[in-house]
């Protein structure tokens, strides 16, 4: 028997086995290449929570990784890639472990805090505004509203930011927001770090009772709020330049002066469906109200209970002097303000670019201000610093070009005609230039960028010899420097 020449097929069948075995063992025992992904995955999702980097998302290509999402800066990046290298260990082909981190899908944004979002219903529109951790959690947000609210139109305006509070989930979190805000008639929930309060009317107390509930136990890291209440006694609705008043008011001398309020204060059409009941007294708030009411795009006051509502959208300057009215205002009611300011439409600078990086951004953020200040007038009370509310348009205008010239310092300087000693000029322009800043620096232009200067009668632009040339003289002007 030739032991030698059958020994060589035996080898060869013993290597094929042994060859075969080891297939099997990769592809369906315990290290096969479909359980070491899933085994990736889990591990690197781990990792990844465990590392206090929120904002990313983990997405395993066999033992390699795949990171999308949003954070705040290269210190957060190698955190993450850290954790997640090391999530099982130093590993290998057959070993498992992770291989390869891929970033592409990483965006490094702005850091916010507080990390802030909202949705606002109104009006058969949902307005989505403030920030999320990524553009995943973004679009899944808008997805949801769009399911959710299938018959309203979904304005997104919300921007990717780093800065989410570690531990909690963001996406749920705000899910659940919009799930509450599903049977109110108007509301808005806003999720600020971990917590997640909701405001509104619902239509009746069965579902201000089922909201509450759905808030008490919101799990996913956060806290929740139901500040939600029942129908009110009596509404002011906005919407395309009409306005509907709905409701009970106390007595028919209140019904009389709110109507005759919102007469004085609105050029379009007004329907009033309101009765006399049992009402509380909130009749001179709603008279204070209109007047600044009648400025707002859209929106809703409504009186709740010992809560007087004010929601919608409108100018910077109409929300300010409405809070400047309410506080005259002596009753037991609390005012709730749901308004989102809206920026003013600029059509003075058409032609001029204040976009970032632009090499000529000082010299066009000069011409702004002199653009808008030839087309606008910013009044004050005859010899005092006091400004008018004439001129609520204009400085709402001047505080957006200051927000897009941020770059820079900004010089308010003021101006008068040639009547009166110039000491006394002086000093008043000073106080007039003084208001204006105080202003600005009210609304978000921080102090340090604004000074204030005045001139009293120097510097004339028109001759003081006739009115109308004393009163292009007496003017405020900014001054843009590095």
């Amino acid at each position: 028997m030739d032991l030698q020449g059958n020994a060589k097929p035996l080898l060869w069948i013993g290597v094929a086995g042994l060859l075969l075995t080891g297939i099997f063992t990769v592809w369906i025992g315990p290290h096969s290449a479909a359980k070491i992904q899933t085994k990736v995955q889990a591990a690197a999702e781990a990792a990844l929570a465990a590392s206090g980097v929120p904002g990313l998302y983990v997405e395993a290509d066999g033992q390699a990784v795949k990171l999308t999402g949003a954070i705040g800066d290269e210190g957060q990046r190698r955190q993450a890639a850290d954790r997640v290298l090391a999530a099982l260990g130093p590993g290998g082909v057959l070993q498992g472990g992770v291989t390869a981190i891929h970033f592409a899908g990483v965006a490094i944004v702005n850091e916010v805090k507080p990390f802030a979002w909202s949705a606002h219903k109104q009006s058969g529109r949902i307005v989505l505004d403030g920030v999320a951790p990524s553009k995943k959690d973004k679009d899944a947000i808008v997805a949801t509203a769009r399911s959710m609210f299938k018959d309203a139109q979904i304005a997104d305006e919300m921007k990717v930011a780093s800065g989410a509070p570690a531990g909690v989930d963001w996406q749920k979190a705000a899910k659940l927001g919009l799930q509450a805000m599903q049977p109110l008639v108007r509301g808005d929930a806003r999720l600020v770090d971990d917590t997640l309060t909701v405001s509104g009317i619902a239509p009746t107390e069965q579902a201000v009772d089922e909201v509450t509930a759905e808030l008490s136990k919101p799990g996913n890291g956060i806290s929740a709020i139901s500040q939600v209440t029942g129908p009110p006694e009596w509404v002011a609705h906005l919407a395309d330049g009409k306005l509907s008043l709905t409701g009970r008011a106390p007595t028919s001398s209140a019904q009389k002066n709110i109507l005759t309020a919102a007469s004085a204060s609105f050029k379009g059409g007004i329907d009033d469906e309101t009765n006399v009941g049992i009402a509380g007294a909130f009749a001179a708030r709603a008279v204070a109200a209109m007047p600044q009411f009648a400025q707002f795009k859209s929106g809703e006051m409504a009186a709740q209970g010992r809560r007087f509502v004010i929601s919608g959208e409108a100018p910077e300057s109409a929300l300010t002097y409405l809070k400047e009215d309410m506080k005259r205002v002596v009753d037991s009611y609390t005012v709730d303000y749901q308004v989102k300011v809206l920026a003013p439409a600029l059509p003075e600078l058409k032609d001029v670019n204040l976009d970032k990086g632009s090499p000529s951004l000082k010299a066009d953020c000069q011409a702004a201000f002199g653009k808008v200040m030839a087309a606008n007038k910013i009044l004050f009370a005859t010899g005092t610093a006091n400004i008018t509310r004439q001129s609520g348009e204009a400085l709402d205008k001047v505080a957006e070009v200051a927000r897009r010239c941020s770059d820079f310092r900004l010089e308010v300087q003021g101006y008068t005609d040639n009547k009166g000693r110039q000491p006394a000029n002086i000093k008043l322009s000073q106080s007039r230039a003084e208001a204006v800043r105080a202003w600005m620096q009210d609304k978000g232009v921080p102090a340090d960028r604004l000074s204030a200067k005045g001139f009293g009668s120097n510097n004339p632009i028109a001759s003081n010899t006739k009115e109308s040339g004393r009163a292009q003289n007496r003017r405020i002007e900014f001054k843009v420097s590095g």
